[in-house]
């Protein structure tokens, strides 16, 4: 028998007899208004529910120093005037773990090449994520926003279903 749960303090876990998890994922979102928020916890429970050991912390309420080691990293966060968030971009800058990494990025619906385009926010995290170490374990993930505070863009389930398909865990 198998329980699962939520704890405030972020984490996923699968509880059983005799558990045996595929990989540990530790998944950090920086969400101004809950969108990148939902979609986190949308993909940790995918992936928890495929045996993998999942813990989830907010940028905001953690520091990078204190992400356990894992098998993957997921880092998520929005596109602010173009770049990601300061607190994002500091937040990557710290981090030393080393590893593979996932990135996911909600923006506003603006056409490509205009000057708050999601391509910028890409480039920068992946540039930095590189800089700490880490490895792409699958191609960014871009869901959009419908407006500012949301909601998230029609099918954005589909999406993650398929970013959490997509990730190489070896």
């Amino acid at each position: 028998m198998w329980k699962t749960s939520i704890r405030q303090g972020k984490t996923l876990c699968a509880i059983g007899f005799n558990a045996i998890f595929m990989a540990k994922v530790v998944i950090s979102y920086l969400s101004k208004y809950g969108n990148g928020k939902r979609a986190m916890e949308y993909l940790g429970s995918l992936l928890l529910n495929k045996g993998h050991e999942v813990e989830i912390f907010s940028m905001s309420e953690s520091k990078s120093n204190q992400l356990p080691p894992s098998d993957i990293y997921v880092f998520s966060t929005s596109v602010h005037m173009g770049k990601p968030p300061r607190k994002a971009r500091g937040f990557v800058k710290k981090f030393t773990g080393g590893g593979k990494y996932a990135l996911v990025v909600t923006h506003a619906s603006e056409p490509e090449g205009h000057k708050y385009s999601p391509t910028q926010t890409v480039e920068m995290m992946t540039e930095l994520l590189k800089e700490s170490g880490l490895t792409p374990a699958c191609e960014p993930l871009l869901i959009r926003v419908q407006d500012m505070k949301g909601p998230l863009e029609n099918g954005w389930e589909d999406k993650v279903n398929s970013l959490a398909e997509s990730i190489e865990f070896s």
